[in-house]
């Protein structure tokens, strides 16, 4: 499989299941998925800072653990 670095936006879209996401998924079909450790930082504010920061955090950890 040839590796593609997810962008931070790319990575909410998918995390949140946004419509926006779907623009993405042809070019991220047969290819490994990487983030950025600034992407994994990232992710880590947003679900820290969100309503309900340890839910959210799990389920992020848990997302970013697939990819």
């Amino acid at each position: 499989m040839k590796p593609v670095v997810l962008d931070t936006d790319v990575v909410s879209f998918l995390f949140k299941s946004d419509t926006r996401a779907q623009i993405y998924l042809p070019e991220l079909q047969d290819r490994q998925w990487f983030i950025s450790f600034m992407t994994e930082a990232e992710l880590e504010q947003w679900a820290l800072l969100a309503t309900g920061a340890k839910s959210a955090w799990t389920g992020c950890d848990c997302f970013s653990a697939t990819l």
